[in-house]
C-alpha cells in the first residue's frame, strides 16, 4: 500500500479504503530486501506533526491536504487516538536516527457508515473546509472535479464496493517516504497492521487497489490478499481482501 510517485488524477476526497504500493515490488516478492530497521507503533500525539507532513508527501491531492496540517492532525484528534476513535493508525520509525518512515490508517472492526471509512473524519471536513475553502482555489477546483466526476456517471462512493461485515477491518491508506521506498517499509507496515487487526478482533481485512498498479496486487497477493467479486471492470480501482479466520 504506501504511495508511489506523487499521484496523478487522484481519485478525490474520499477513497475508502484505498491504498498504494511502492512499486519497487516485482516478481521477487519472496526476496523483499530487509534495509530498515523499523519500529510499528500506534500514533502519537508527539507524531502528529511529522506524520501529518509526510501524509502530504504521499497523498497531495486529498482534500485534508489540500485544507491543510492542521486538518489531518485534526483528523487524527477526533477519529485515531480520540475517546470516540473508529479507526487507528501505525507509524514506522527508523530505529537509528527516529525519522518517520511510514504510516498505516485502519478501521475498527465493524465500523460502520459511508464516512466510516474515509481518512479524514465528519467534524474536520467541516470545520476546515467552511473556514478556509473559500480562500484556497484548489479546494473549489477539486470539489468541481468531483460533481463533473460524478455527473459522468462515476462511482460517487468507491467504499460501497467493500463488502462488509462486523468483522471487517478497512485498510485504508499506506504511505512510505520518498526516500524509503525501495526497502521493507511498505511490507513490515503491512504486516503490522494485520496483526494489529486480529489484536482488535476482525475476522476480515479490506481494501482498495489502483487497477494500474500490478505491483500493489502481487504485493497483497503475496501476503495472501485476494480479488473480491464481482469486479466491475469500468472502475478505477477493484476491492481485494484476506480472510484472518
Amino acid at each position: 500500500m504506501g504511495t508511489t510517485n506523487p499521484p496523478k488524477g487522484h481519485h478525490g476526497a474520499h477513497e475508502f479504503g484505498y491504498t498504494r504500493t511502492p512499486r519497487c515490488y516485482g516478481a521477487a516478492l519472496k526476496h523483499v530486501p530487509r534495509l530498515l530497521d523499523l519500529d510499528i507503533r500506534p500514533l502519537r500525539e508527539a507524531d502528529f506533526d511529522a506524520v501529518a507532513r509526510l501524509h502530504a508527501v504521499c497523498f497531495p491531492d486529498k482534500i485534508e491536504t489540500l485544507l491543510g496540517a492542521r486538518c489531518i492532525t485534526d483528523t487524527y484528534h477526533d477519529r485515531y487516538i480520540g475517546p470516540m476513535a473508529d479507526s487507528f493508525a501505525l507509524v514506522a520509525v527508523h530505529r537509528r536516527d527516529g525519522r518517520h518512515v511510514g504510516f498505516v490508517y485502519g478501521t475498527n472492526p465493524g465500523a460502520t457508515g459511508t464516512f466510516a471509512h474515509a481518512f479524514i473524519s465528519r467534524a474536520a471536513l467541516k470545520r476546515h473546509f467552511l473556514r478556509r475553502a473559500i480562500f484556497l482555489p484548489r479546494v473549489w477546483l477539486f470539489v468541481f472535479r468531483r460533481i463533473l466526476r460524478k455527473l459522468g456517471g462515476g462511482a460517487p462512493n468507491e467504499g460501497d464496493r467493500l463488502e462488509l461485515g462486523a468483522g471487517s477491518c478497512v485498510v485504508k491508506m499506506v504511505g512510505v517516504a520518498p526516500e524509503f521506498r525501495f526497502g521493507n517499509a511498505a511490507f513490515d507496515l503491512m504486516q503490522a497492521v494485520e496483526d494489529e487487526a486480529r489484536r482488535r478482533r476482525a475476522t476480515r481485512l479490506v481494501g482498495l487497489v489502483e487497477r494500474s498498479n500490478r505491483s500493489a496486487e502481487r504485493l497483497y497477493s503475496f501476503l495472501g490478499w485476494v480479488r473480491t467479486s464481482p469486479d466491475r471492470n469500468d472502475y478505477a480501482v477493484f476491492a481485494m481482501h484476506k480472510n484472518l479466520v
